[in-house]
């Protein structure tokens, strides 16, 4: 326990008790497993200025103390010179005789089994025994002050795992981000020597192995979706994720990014269908943060959905706003799922259950990002009949022309 919190407890029970009582002595021991706090440990002055004995328990007389504790009561000794007195640990009735004692009421505290201290009070005048109403009122203080430490100690428990699992995750952060870093840059160049493959340069390609560089290019890119997921997680929760917002045209953007998407949805045996005017959809946005919203719902909704289906994209003005639509005949998602979906690393559970891979990062990534642009995301669902995800983000004023537009499937900038 922090000594600063054991200060105020001694400030606490001695003010009550010297209010409530008239005790010639107080003293106030609390045990800490081989240690015992006095009140020493908060004010030198309390000895030499009124003479007072600082309260201070031999280790020897810790089962003696936990005895009264275990029989929840106090212990009172109406003369510390007779024979009522021989169970008094020898020590501790030696110095309470040096110091004049007559009488002692000593009342130990704890929470549960466990003991954490004693409240001792010394009268000096033998014609003035412990009463049983005195007796009430200490036993209540100190069952209040076990209830107080206990409640302390729980707290600073709690406070020090809270700052244990913090310092994890900063950890965890931190690696994630390093090893983002280091698998991109070597993937990177393997997707850039699939294209110059592709392209022939080096020469024909046999029909089998355009084949096998187009399985290389599209897992290739798949790694390279989630690193890049990754990297933007960690930028989040360091705070070093910003949102740089310029004219976008939001068209150009969706239709490059089905047209990463293609490739993957041909492979699987879906029908990707796009509808979205040639232009002049403004949004005031990151057109890089777009271009990882559309990559992640589009590459979730092929994921998702078995062959034989359909991913449906649109995009259309309402208003003042750009409304962007993606929707999928999948597996859609358990109702009891659907809370947790912006949840960082959850997974649906049948997604789970139909060992589906994933990271579980792709909608809170979306989540954050149209946050950024002043935007909202929703999904509609149901089990077993697909998704349907939809993205508003307010139009940027007119006469500014859009930025460049052809980012789709490109990496954030470091």
């Amino acid at each position: 326990m922090r000594q600063p919190r054991s200060i105020i407890f001694y400030a606490w029970a001695l003010f009550a008790a010297q209010v409530a009582l008239v005790a010639g002595v107080i003293a106030f021991v609390l045990v800490g497993g081989a240690r015992q706090i006095t009140l020493e440990d908060v004010n030198e002055r309390a000895r030499t200025t009124d003479g007072d004995m600082v309260g201070y328990l031999p280790p020897d007389a810790i089962d003696w103390l936990d005895g009264i504790y275990r029989n929840r009561s106090s212990h009172r000794v109406q003369d510390l010179a007779g024979p009522e007195a021989q169970d008094i640990p020898a020590q501790i009735r030696k110095g309470l005789l040096e110091l004049g004692g007559a009488a002692l009421l000593l009342t130990p505290f704890g929470a549960g089994p466990e003991l954490l201290g004693a409240l001792g009070l010394l009268r000096y005048d033998p014609a003035s025994p412990w009463t049983d109403a005195e007796a009430a009122a200490v036993e209540s203080l100190a069952r209040d002050i076990g209830r107080g430490l206990e409640h302390a100690r729980l707290y600073e428990g709690e406070e020090h795992l809270v700052a244990e699992l913090k310092s994890l995750d900063a950890a965890k952060t931190s690696f994630l981000a390093s090893a983002s870093h280091d698998l991109r840059s070597p993937l990177t160049s393997i997707i850039g020597y699939v294209e110059i493959l592709a392209d022939e340069d080096e020469g024909p390609l046999l029909p089998t192995q355009a084949r096998m560089l187009d399985a290389v290019d599209r897992n290739a890119r798949r790694l390279m979706t989630l690193i890049e997921n990754m990297l933007t997680t960690t930028k989040i929760e360091m705070g070093g994720f910003t949102t740089r917002r310029s004219p976008v045209d939001l068209a150009g953007l969706v239709t490059a990014a089905a047209d990463v998407i293609r490739p993957a949805a041909a492979a699987g045996g879906l029908d990707l269908e796009v509808s979205c005017p040639p232009s002049g959809l403004i949004v005031d946005g990151d057109a890089d943060q777009l271009d990882r919203v559309l990559i992640n719902l589009l590459s979730n909704a092929v994921k998702y959905t078995p062959k034989g289906g359909q991913v449906r994209t649109s995009l259309a003005c309402e208003g003042d706003a750009a409304v962007l639509t993606v929707a999928d005949t999948g597996i859609g998602i358990p109702a009891p799922d659907q809370a947790a979906l912006f949840t960082r690393f959850f997974r649906a559970s049948n997604a789970v259950a139909g060992a589906v891979p994933g990271s579980g990062l792709g909608m809170s990534i979306a989540r954050t990002i149209v946050a950024n642009h002043d935007g909202d995301i929703s999904v509609e669902s149901a089990e077993g009949a697909g998704t349907t995800v939809t993205v508003r983000i307010a139009l940027a004023k007119a006469g500014v022309p859009p930025a460049r537009t052809d980012r789709a499937g490109g990496s954030f900038p470091d």
